[in-house]
């Protein structure tokens, strides 16, 4: 462990002026540096600007058409708001309507998931027909090799892709995915439907493994009647191209057939790409596959920009460590590699002058590391030896933090030009080490031990 830790001291000690390298000449490339940057920003500012003059072009040619969908949406919606009353009452509503009862009509011919007479229908505007097939298995009871097949129907657009068990297409604002028999969780077989999609969801948002979806809310799971279970998931995401957060709303759906074979379908709406015809699409996906799918776009808009007003985060995640930086940190990608990512003021550890480095390793099945060993193996020497230059100052202990007993490091170096200082603290999880370090120059442009501070405060380890 006592390479690790020098080598991760060593990280910050690279960004420190060396005999011959002045701060002052970093300085001067990071203006050059930041004057590049302002040229690109105002090219970019152009760029922007006649994207949204272009935008605003197709607001006022479309804002006809904007009332129209309005008004299709209100009508949608009036159509699921009649389906909570009793059977009779629902009849008469629907009577008073020509527009709903043709749309009535029309899902009322049109085949559904795992029913008869699926193939060759053409009623669909928006759907066409695709066929999945799980991989042949043995049939314990024959010992003949078998495979299972169902006909599914399909949003039709260029953007579809159609490969064995499973199927997904992208237009008009609907990412569509549809798979055959498919793998939930180990030993799925002994779970409910209601457990195994809870549990599927659940893994496909984990904080700690992404942490772009903000306003994240998961609903539980609703049982649609005896073998079809349903969860919607909604969020705000950031565009980094148009800047803005847009809102994501999900629809995951699992059922099992009377055959036994088990069907996933799961829609993802997002609020920047529907179109006109979106809820037609819906409405027809809604015919075939008998479940509802939750969208609202006047909602999707009000969370969007609730999110940009108010529920600005900034969160990282390592996999198994989950944190929070201030806003103006970011990943400094340059800096960053596969095992050590690095954290710093607009992302430029070497204009910032400071900088947050986290490492996480797993430990092996049979290692066992204790801190109190750990200590010992440390001196001022060693950490010397490590960075080649002279530590002025160097202390070690093992203290305690929101995250659990950490070993504490904390040293200053001095080139004879400039100096710097730095603080590491090493904490053992359960199936991880994780070893955070902060480090800064004497004219840092923040500060780090705050940032790290609030970190060790914060912060979040993933329970195994």
């Amino acid at each position: 462990m006592k390479k690790k830790i020098v080598l991760c001291m060593l990280l910050g000690f690279l960004l420190a002026a060396l005999p011959g390298c002045s701060f002052g000449d970093a300085k001067e490339t990071s203006a050059k540096v930041e004057s590049k940057d302002e040229d690109e920003d105002e090219e970019e500012d152009e760029k922007k600007s006649n994207r949204k003059a272009d935008r605003n072009k197709d607001d006022e040619d479309d804002e006809s058409d904007e009332e129209k969908s309005n008004s299709k949406r209100k009508s949608r919606k009036a159509d699921r708001d009649s389906d909570e009353d009793d059977e009779d009452e629902k009849k008469d509503e629907e009577s008073d309507s020509e527009s709903k009862s043709k749309s009535r009509k029309k899902k009322s011919s049109a085949p559904v998931l795992g029913g008869d007479d699926v193939e060759g229908y053409e009623g669909f505007e928006h759907l066409y027909e695709e066929i999945l097939m799980t991989d042949s298995k043995e049939n314990e009871e024959t010992g003949k090799r078998e495979r299972k097949t169902i006909t599914v129907y399909m949003p039709d657009d260029d953007y579809v892709m159609a490969s064995g068990n499973y199927a997904y297409a992208s237009c008009m604002g609907i990412y569509f995915h549809v798979e055959l028999d498919p793998y939930l969780r180990y030993d799925a077989d002994d779970y409910t439907l209601a457990e195994n999609l809870e549990e599927y969801v659940a893994s496909n948002y984990d904080p700690f493994y992404t942490t772009d979806y903000k306003d994240l809310d998961i609903s539980e799971v609703q049982k649609l009647g005896k073998n079809a279970v349903k969860c919607t998931v909604e969020y705000c995401r950031y565009d980094s191209w148009d800047e803005t957060y847009n809102s994501t709303f999900c629809t995951y759906y699992l059922t099992e057939l009377e055959g036994g074979e088990t069907v996933l379908v799961s829609v993802e709406i997002n609020s920047e790409s529907v179109t006109e015809k979106t809820e037609e699409l819906l409405e027809e996906l809604e015919a075939f596959y008998q479940f509802e799918i939750n969208w609202d776009e006047e909602r999707a808009e009000e969370k969007s920009s609730y999110y940009e007003e108010n529920g600005r985060e900034n969160f990282y995640s390592t996999g198994s460590f989950m944190f929070e930086l201030p806003m103006s940190w970011q990943e400094d990608t340059e800096a960053s590699d596969f095992e050590t990512k690095v954290y710093a003021p607009g992302g430029d550890a070497d204009y910032a002058g400071c900088m947050i480095t986290v490492y996480e390793e797993y430990l092996d099945y049979d290692e066992d590391m204790d801190l109190y060993d750990a200590l010992d193996e440390y001196s001022k020497e060693d950490i010397e030896e490590g960075l080649g230059t002279a530590v002025t100052s160097y202390s070690e202990e093992i203290c305690e933090t929101n995250l659990g007993e950490a070993l504490k490091l904390e040293y200053r170096i001095d080139s004879g030009i400039t100096s710097a200082e730095g603080v590491v603290y090493v904490i053992i999880g359960e199936y991880e080490v994780f070893t955070m370090q902060a480090f800064q120059m004497e004219d840092a442009i923040d500060d780090a031990f705050i940032v790290m501070d609030g970190i060790l405060a914060t912060g979040q380890i993933k329970e195994w």
